[in-house]
């Protein structure tokens, strides 16, 4: 998504900023019957600017833990019931 205005989503009880492109995929996948699960890279994979309970992550950390999650990947979508990319929602 882009790097522009955040939006804020509360996830297990907590606030995080997403692009506006996660923000209206997770607007147009809202279950509002029943709860899901949603493997969303841009959230779960670190993007280099991930803070732990010591501080900030160092470039080197940030990588390293980056290249192990992307290499998950193909995993991940393998073992999906259903994979959909987004690629936005409407036109500005």
């Amino acid at each position: 998504g882009s790097e522009g205005r955040k939006f804020p989503i509360v996830m297990d009880g907590k606030r995080f900023l997403v692009t506006r492109t996660v923000f209206e995929l997770l607007q147009a996948l809202q279950a509002k019957d029943r709860g899901r699960y949603i493997w969303i890279d841009a959230i779960c994979i670190n993007q280099g600017h991930e803070h732990t309970s010591s501080g900030k992550m160092t470039p080197h950390e940030d990588l390293a833990e980056k290249s192990q999650q992307v290499a998950l990947m193909g995993s991940i979508y393998r073992n999906a019931s259903r994979v959909i990319a987004w690629v936005g929602g409407t036109a500005n």
